[in-house]
């Protein structure tokens, strides 16, 4: 029985919700919606909250795709449900009510949903279990750390003695890792090399095949090769044939000599004849290149070779292994993570014998996993859901979702042979297998081209394609009613062939003959595409740009693509630009630019930036400029460089370049777009890098740098310059999981040798080792191994001509190049299962003739029907509408802060100013002292800034430290920031310190006096940035909790609340410590009270306290601290672990009284009750007032 045979057509309402399930999505199939069904389901029926269901792709963007559909199916869902709710109000149904308490939970609950990449989820995991170690606690994770990749390198080779590194190719370090860069990047087992044995084996059965080939042929080789050779050569044929027999007639080994003798004697460019017609008959064939002598005696020289490389090959083997542990011990030493070490850690941990506490944690907060993508995961990534999820437990369920047909991506680490052999180990085999995005001719098409070759698994072992059914004719997409073209034979699925005629089959074809058929191919198509801007509608509108997307392999071949439709005038975009913008042009003339503002003197520097486009340079001007006697000229422009030098001096860099490209700035016509994006995007990318490096030298060397370094990560990657209706050029990898009407993939007959990288061959090559059932490496060149990557690449291949095929919703268009022999072996030669010798035009003739929704058409025949000319292509404009805004918006969902409602308490006191922290209540007027004669805590500006001062020194400070270099060096950036060249580091230093030295009250019996100074770093958890939901309270609830706790304090100063408080709370905590057991909230305030200590007594800051409700903000705060400790502290007790908070007043502090310092305790009841209000549980009562005052209170 076939895997097809075993696949049940998916039934999302009615499969188990547990167990192992594979689900097969064929493309197209409607694959998000059935993951937002399960997902409903899990919610509803298993009663699951949004962060106990883990869903994993692959990317970003598809996890915010996919938590966006998920939150639309529940708001779509829960608005039919409360529908029907009140319909049926006056007998309510408990369950209905139920279902819709579920829904909104977990609607208002969305931003906090599993939802991840597999990194991301690693990430998280590692980060949230006390259970492992090994990782340092404050690594950071990195997209780039080949730095310590190098240093690795280059010490191993540093190591290696004179007669070990004589046996190497490259002794570089960087040459090193580019040359053996898959070796070290993939963790997998290396191939060991073959031992003498080993070979002496291989050498026995080539031997034995040569006895086979030579053996029956003896008296016909002798007859036609030596008898009837020319005279001249006769000789010596018989010597070498001598040679020959005694090796066959004896137990001779298959050294170098008689290598050398058989490959001369049977070389295959070698001329003879005979009169003897039968024996050259028997004869001849022995030269064949494939199955011949010759062949077979290149594999014996690949393993002489084996033999002779083992001490070179044995050394790599060893030295790659060290090099992968170094740079892995390198990375954790130094705290520096890079995104693979993320799976690998958390893989790595999952599978040691002390696993089980991880294992038991991880499977209890996420009971269910949905793995969509999972023909793209490797094994370590399924090893972590293989150990989370083993099976045969009933509260667990993982759902792996894929497709096996789009397994594309093993260049990334996708592992075809992972997911097959996962596939195996379901309990539950699903497929999907009807398509909604393509019409049932386009359907029809491509089930007729994949199931072309006869055998099933065209796209690789185990994988089967079988048809793709298409929906109920009242939901298909008709192309008789959506595609209206009167004036073309094209169908569904359409092959645009290079060259018209047969004599041009099989010819061997020079790279310009190439050239040729791939340009002839691409002007057929930009004809058609021609054709289907101006003469074809869609939906009774004409065919737009962005309703056509042109598939391709690499950015070379899109260029041609872009240049052809350019050539028509047809503008288009490349979506998948990854190439750095720091590569760009447009970079290398900024840089001229930077040097001739740094060097405005120096002639070359100031010529060399006129040139640019930048400064609007063009041949004209700088004729005019280097004539001899235009001095005027030269030393007006000097001026002008000297103008903007000084704008950068004083405005900064961005303000700069805004005006140079006002005054100057010319954009290159053909790519005006492209060239603006990619300068507004080194702008930003600079502006950003000179909040750092602030002197303009300094920018210019972190530019070079940048230049140089070539370091990847999004921020670099080029933007799309427009996403206007521009034809879309795509990569046939970045094709997936998009659809377009009208697609086109000029390039399917494409290929490369997957064994070398350019011209070269491979130093590493990676492989599926069928008996051990792992992927491997090698480092030697084996005919098996060889065999199976070339087998591997073109499965892959062919599954990446379905992806393309697959995106189309309407029309597809096949280009085909006719290039000589290596048809057969094409991504289409393969689908058609065509032979070596045959061709792929007669093929397709006899294809498209048995299939009436496809056609063949020859490429110089599209352009004959349309003029060559550089008119542009005249569309219709599209009639102007208001767009109709769909969207439901939650707009009493919102991100509140303590900030934000003291702002509205603030609006709504019109009688009253908006104050802010750093403001006192002014109490008394007194005459200013004499400033000079007053310390820094009294005398430093009042303000944001000088309360940015205080922040970033205390957050940067190791509070128990005396090193006085530690003090200088953790106030340099702050007061740097500071920008004020009268403040002396080291009064700053004697005010804080004296401000940790305060002594704090202790706010409970059994605890001691504290001062700061007496915090270790790690007591302390600095500048905590913290989000909690808050569910729609009552505003009356939380206005009369509020009321209360301000009376039992005797506040009087009422806070009037917004209608309704629905989102999230957000803020961040000054500081947060730990002392004998418990946890306490501080906040640092740089309120001006007074040029005196005693200005800062308890009554003075109770006042400013009141004023500016800061009751409210460590309510808030403690409401913070109280969730994070329930889900991270085991046995959290609010009455043993919750302390206090303190609010210091640090103008007032110092080390011999208690001055600047407001501390209480709050109890527990009181923040309990404010968490079960902002969690929209409003039936909870109030604590009596004595409850509260019990506390301490200074």
């Amino acid at each position: 029985m076939s895997h097809q045979e075993l696949l049940k057509p998916l039934d999302v309402q009615g499969l188990p919700l547990q167990g192992r399930h594979i689900i097969e999505a064929s493309a197209g199939t409607g694959k998000t919606f059935n993951i937002t069904k399960l997902y409903l389901r899990l919610l509803l029926e298993k009663q699951l909250e949004v962060q106990q269901i883990l869903v994993v792709t692959f990317t970003k963007a598809a996890t915010e795709e996919l938590r966006g559909r998920i939150a639309a199916e529940i708001r779509d869902v829960l608005t039919a449900k409360r529908g029907e709710f009140e319909l049926n109000k006056t007998e309510p149904d408990q369950s209905l009510q139920q279902q819709i308490l579920l829904l909104e939970k977990a609607l208002l609950h969305m931003d906090e949903a599993a939802v991840s990449t597999i990194h991301g989820f690693c990430k998280l995991a590692l980060q949230s279990q006390p259970y492992l170690n090994g990782i340092p606690p404050n690594a950071e994770l990195e997209a780039d750390c080949s730095d310590l990749l190098i240093d690795s390198i280059a010490d191993w080779l540093r190591a290696l003695s004179a007669s070990q590194l004589a046996l190497l190719k490259v002794k570089d370090p960087d040459k090193f890792y580019s040359t053996y860069r898959d070796a070290i990047d993939n963790l997998i087992p290396i191939l060991a090399p073959l031992d003498e044995t080993q070979i002496a084996a291989k050498q026995a059965a080539y031997k034995q095949q040569l006895l086979q080939y030579l053996l029956p042929l003896t008296n016909e080789i002798e007859q036609v090769l030596v008898n009837d050779a020319a005279a001249n050569q006769r000789k010596k044929r018989a010597a070498e044939w001598q040679r020959i027999s005694e090796f066959l007639n004896d137990d001779m080994a298959l050294d170098n000599e008689i290598l050398e003798i058989l490959c001369g004697f049977f070389r295959q460019s070698r001329k003879f004849s005979s009169d003897d017609q039968q024996a050259l008959n028997k004869v001849t064939p022995l030269f064949d290149k494939q199955s011949g002598i010759e062949a077979l005696m290149g594999k014996v020289y690949s393993l002489r070779k084996q033999l002779d490389d083992s001490p070179a090959y044995q050394l790599l083997c060893d030295g790659i292994e060290h090099i992968r542990n170094e740079y892995a011990k390198r990375k954790l030493d130094a705290g520096r993570l890079d995104i693979n070490d993320l799976v690998s850690l958390l893989s790595q941990k999952l599978q040691q014998p002390d696993a089980k506490p991880l294992i038991e944690a991880l499977a209890a907060q996420y009971p269910v996993a949905l793995v969509d993508e999972f023909q793209d995961t490797d094994a370590e990534q399924f090893g972590i859901f293989n150990a989370l999820y083993p099976g045969g437990n009933p509260a667990q369920a993982l759902f792996m979702i894929g497709d096996p047909k789009q397994a594309i991506y093993r260049f990334r680490g996708g592992d075809i042979f992972t997911y097959l052999a996962a596939r195996e180990s379901a309990d539950y085999r699903w497929v999907m297998d009807t398509n909604w995005r393509s019409s049932a001719q386009m359907i029809t098409a491509y089930n007729a081209l994949f199931l072309a070759s006869g055998e099933q698994q065209v796209f690789g072992q185990g994988i089967d394609y079988a048809a793709v059914n298409f929906p109920p004719a009242d939901k298909q997409k008709s192309p008789a009613s959506n595609v209206l073209d009167a004036n073309s034979n094209m169908q569904a699925l359409n092959f645009i062939v290079d060259i018209a005629g047969p004599e041009q089959e099989g010819k061997k074809l020079s790279a310009a003959d190439k050239d040729t058929a791939r340009q002839n191919v691409v002007n057929g198509m930009v004809a058609e595409i021609a054709h289907l801007l101006n003469e074809v509608q869609l939906k009774h509108q004409p065919v737009q740009a962005r309703d056509i997307a042109v598939l391709v392999p690499n950015a070379k071949l899109a260029n041609i693509v872009k240049e052809a439709l350019a050539g028509r005038n047809i503008n288009s975009v490349y979506l998948s630009d990854r190439q750095s913008v720091y590569k760009s042009d447009e970079a290398n003339e900024l840089l001229l630019v930077m040097e001739g503002l740094l060097n405005p003197n120096s002639d070359g520097k100031l010529v060399s930036a006129l040139s640019t486009r930048l400064m609007g340079g063009n041949a004209q001007q700088l004729f005019e400029l280097q004539q001899a006697e235009n001095d005027a000229l030269w030393q007006f422009k000097r001026d002008e460089m000297a103008e903007l030098r000084h704008q950068w001096d004083v405005q900064g860099f961005l303000p700069t370049m805004m005006t140079l490209l006002h005054r100057y700035f010319i954009p290159d016509a053909h790519r005006h777009e492209r060239s603006l994006t990619n300068i507004l995007h080194l702008l930003e990318l600079l502006q950003k890098a000179s909040q750092q490096f602030r002197y303009p030298a300094q920018l210019h060397n972190w530019f070079v740098q940048q230049k140089q370094l070539d370091k990847g990560g999004d921020s670099h990657e080029q933007r799309l310059e427009s996403e206007a209706n521009l034809i879309r050029l795509v990569t046939l990898h970045g094709s997936k999981g998009l659809e377009y009407p009208f697609v086109f993939v000029p390039f399917t007959t494409e290929i490369s040798d997957p064994t070398k990288a350019g011209n070269s061959a491979k130093a590493c090559l990676k492989y599926y080792d069928h008996q051990q059932q792992a992927n491997r490496l090698s480092l030697q060149y084996d005919d098996e191994i060889v065999r199976l990557v070339k087998q591997e690449d073109a499965a892959e291949r062919a599954r990446l001509l379905y992806v393309a095929v697959t995106r189309a919703e309407y029309r597809c268009y096949l280009g085909v190049s006719q290039f000589d022999d290596e048809q057969h072996a094409t991504p289409l030669g393969l689908l058609l299962n065509l032979q070596a010798g045959s061709t792929l035009v007669s093929r397709l003739e006899q294809l498209t003739a048995q299939h009436a929704d496809m056609h063949l058409q020859f490429a110089d025949e599209l352009m004959q029907l349309l003029p060559a000319n550089d008119l542009p292509i005249q569309q219709a404009l599209p009639e102007l509408a208001l767009s109709e805004f769909t969207r439901k918006l939650q707009d009493k969902w919102r991100i509140s802060s303590f900030s934000g409602l003291t702002r509205v308490s603030q609006a709504m006191r019109l009688d009253k100013k908006e104050r802010t922290d750093t403001e006192a209540v002014p109490v008394i007027v007194q005459p200013a002292p004499d400033f000079s004669q007053l310390p820094l805590r009294f005398t430093l500006a009042k303000g944001a800034h000088a309360g940015n001062l205080l922040h970033d020194s205390l957050e940067h400070l190791d509070f128990s430290s005396r090193d006085i270099e530690h003090w200088q060096q953790a106030l340099k950036q702050p007061m740097a920031d500071f920008a004020d060249e009268q403040l002396q580091a080291e009064q700053l230093i004697d005010w804080l310190q004296q401000a940790l030295a305060a002594p704090l009250p202790a706010l409970h019996p059994e605890q001691t006096e504290l001062r700061l100074q007496d915090l270790s770093r790690s007591q302390t958890c600095r500048e905590s940035e913290f989000y909690f939901s808050v569910s729609a309270p009552q505003a009356a609830a939380l206005g009369e909790f509020l009321a209360g706790f301000r009376q039992s304090k005797h506040q009087h100063n009422p806070l009037p609340l917004p209608d309704e408080l629905s989102g999230m709370m957000h803020g961040f905590i000054d500081l947060i410590f730990e002392h004998q057991g418990r946890y306490f909230v501080a906040d640092y305030k740089s309120t001006h009270l007074g040029f005196a200590l005693s200005d800062y007594h308890h009554q003075a800051i109770e006042q400013d306290m009141q004023a500016h409700f800061y009751d409210l903000q460590y309510l808030i705060y403690l409401v913070a601290l109280h969730r994070h400790l329930e889900q991270c502290l085991p046995d959290y007790d609010p009455q043993q672990h919750l302390g206090g908070v303190y609010y210091l007043y640090l103008r007032g502090m110092h080390s011999q009284g208690r001055e600047g310092i407001y501390a209480r305790y709050i109890e527990p009841d009181w923040i309990a009750q404010l968490d079960a209000l902002l969690r929209g549980n409003n039936t909870g009562s109030h604590v009596s007032a004595s409850g509260v005052m019990a506390g301490a209170d200074l």
